[in-house]
């Protein structure tokens, strides 16, 4: 499929906290490995790059051996100057697909154990692009601490025609991210620490949000 948008204007959830926390700084693509040290690139995913574009990480899928693509994840991680309620992540998490006309909006939390201080919730719908359609899934992650807070954004862009085949890679990718970002939370604070209880089925736990 031929790419319908740029992925990288879609991903503006900082956009929107910083309305509330004052401007974020982008975290740039020398520091993923020290925030998510664990964080992989699964098999057929490449790194790609876009000038000027302030994501810490593009990656690219390509079924045939065509120029365009028929996956792609923009990641962006970034420093937040103050605390960011949870209301304002469950209130925002939906936006950038509602004010870009998406259809089939689903918004659900992530239940993670509080001792990780993490606020997660994940959206998805789909995009219209002229007469195609693109699966999108939009990934949220906020830790508060003491020392600052840091975002976490995953959106995920997938060719409607391609869903099936490439729906194991995207839940790989889904949950490669927030186990990465539960280990690395665990290290800092205890580097012993087992994480027993992140299993690997956590999306049975997450609920649906009131609209």
């Amino acid at each position: 499929m031929t790419a319908p948008t740029n992925p990288t204007v879609l991903s503006s959830f900082a956009q929107l906290i910083a309305g509330h926390t004052g401007d974020v700084i982008p975290v740039p693509p020398a520091e993923l490995q020290s925030w998510l040290p664990d964080l992989t690139v699964p098999p057929g995913w490449a790194d790609a790059t876009v000038s000027g574009a302030p994501v810490t990480r593009i990656l690219l899928r390509r079924l045939g051996d065509g120029q365009d693509w028929d996956g792609c994840e923009v990641l962006k991680l970034c420093r937040v100057p103050g605390v960011v309620p949870e209301t304002v992540v469950f209130d925002t998490a939906d936006r950038v697909l509602r004010d870009s006309g998406a259809t089939e909006i689903r918004t659900h939390r992530v239940d993670t154990p509080a001792h990780y201080g993490v606020i997660a919730v994940r959206s998805s719908g789909a995009l219209g692009a002229g007469a195609r359609k693109v699966h999108s899934h939009f990934h949220h992650y906020v830790v508060n601490t003491a020392a600052g807070c840091g975002l976490i954004e995953q959106t995920i862009l997938i060719g409607a025609g391609v869903g099936l085949a490439l729906g194991r890679e995207v839940a790989d990718l889904t949950e490669n991210l927030y186990r990465s970002l539960l280990t690395s939370i665990a290290r800092a604070s205890n580097p012993s620490t087992v994480l027993q209880d992140c299993e690997t089925s956590h999306e049975r736990h997450s609920r649906q949000l009131p609209r």
